[in-house]
């Protein structure tokens, strides 16, 4: 999966070109290094407490002779990209006492051949890797494997599509095994959430929320990426903003935040930006200390977990979610084991935390001496 740990971004990029110093320096390391195990591209993070294994009492243990489960990447990924990926599969696999193993997509191998490769191995369920809905012979790949009885796991769509629900019959009246879908929340009203929350923090600061504001995305980060781009622009749209600049890099952080350095002076009158995923928001964040007489701005995105919540707390971000791929892998994986025991339900939905910050939040805090040095410890809003 594309990005799959989207936070990697590293400490060095995310201080921005000149550098930071004091408070708001440890501010940006802090969210690098929670973000990404700070220029660690082995960096494997433990679960979350909810993804914890689960019905110890039935797991079988990890055996050669098990049936294992198979994770069909139907994408091609980059070599980085699927040793992430098998390590966290193998990690929550582990954690839940199955043996798993990979499918990679490589060469010009098509879905449904990939997916009947699976099949052969006969597997305790397949967790299947989608960016797009299933086209009509991948459908037919699925249909046929739940028809020998192995429960099929789609994950990688967002909540707005739904999939055949498991447990249809065949046309000899036979049950087939199910069809489970793994999706985030609804991404439409998590940032409706973020956005209300930013533009109030905006009001408080006395910006001028309807002047607009940035998206900032990696298109190729993961596949949900656009979807939270295009959540954001509607959920701005229905607050009633309706000039929206959106800034797309590749990479790492430093290019995210040049590029958003570059849309900032272009338009400073905007004083919102929105992060689709951590790399985002910590260049949103390192972007802060480079603004001078501009001003400074509101942040509210994505992060890749919990560590940043204290960001919210003090003001320095108005609101931040925590999704990543890494969370909803892991969540497919215990799922396809429950559905394999009986346990699992058709459609599964991994809750995105949201963290907002106080409620007279307005500017960053920590960021305010580079404006007046004055402001640097006042308060969120005098």
């Amino acid at each position: 999966m594309i990005g799959l740990l989207d936070g990697r971004a590293s400490c060095r990029a995310a201080r921005g070109k000149g550098g930071l110093n004091g408070l708001a320096g440890l501010v940006v390391a802090a969210l690098a290094a929670s973000t990404a195990g700070c220029d660690s591209g082995s960096f494997l993070p433990p679960p979350p407490a909810e993804l914890s294994p689960s019905d110890n009492s039935t797991r079988p243990g990890v055996t050669a002779a098990a049936k294992p489960l198979v994770v069909v990447e139907s994408r091609h990924h980059s070599d980085e990209d699927s040793a992430l990926l098998k390590a966290i599969a193998r990690s929550q696999g582990g954690g839940e006492g199955v043996r798993v193993e990979i499918i990679a997509a490589g060469g010009e191998g098509k879905p449904e051949a990939l997916l009947n490769e699976a099949v052969a191995r006969k597997p305790l369920s397949i967790l299947l890797d989608v960016s797009e809905p299933p086209s009509a012979a991948l459908s037919a790949a699925i249909s046929s494997a739940r028809g020998k009885g192995i429960p099929v796991i789609l994950v990688g769509l967002p909540a707005e599509i739904r999939i055949e629900p498991a447990g249809s019959a065949t046309s000899a009246g036979s049950t087939l095994a199910p069809l489970v879908q793994v999706v985030p929340e609804s991404l439409d009203a998590v940032t409706a959430k973020l956005v209300d929350k930013a533009l109030a923090n905006a009001k408080n600061a006395r910006y001028k929320p309807e002047a607009g504001a940035i998206i900032l995305v990696d298109p190729s980060c993961d596949p949900l990426a656009m979807a939270r781009a295009k959540a954001f622009r509607d959920a701005l749209a229905k607050a009633g903003v309706t000039k929206v600049e959106e800034v797309r890099y590749e990479g790492e952080s430093k290019d995210a935040q040049e590029k958003l350095n570059q849309a900032l002076k272009a338009h400073p009158e905007i004083r919102i930006v929105l992060a689709t995923e951590a790399k985002a928001e910590s260049a949103a964040v390192g972007s802060l200390g480079d603004q001078g007489d501009r001003g400074l701005y509101v942040i509210a995105g994505f992060a890749g977990s919990d560590s940043g919540a204290n960001m919210t707390q003090v003001g320095d971000v108005a609101a931040m979610a925590v999704f990543s791929r890494e969370r909803l892998l892991r969540k497919a994986v215990v799922v396809a084991v429950a559905t394999a025991r009986g346990q699992a339900a058709p459609r599964v939905e991994l809750l995105i935390p949201i963290h907002l910050s106080p409620s007279n939040s307005g500017m960053p805090r920590a960021f305010r001496g580079y404006t007046d040095p004055s402001k640097a410890h006042s308060t969120a809003r005098e």
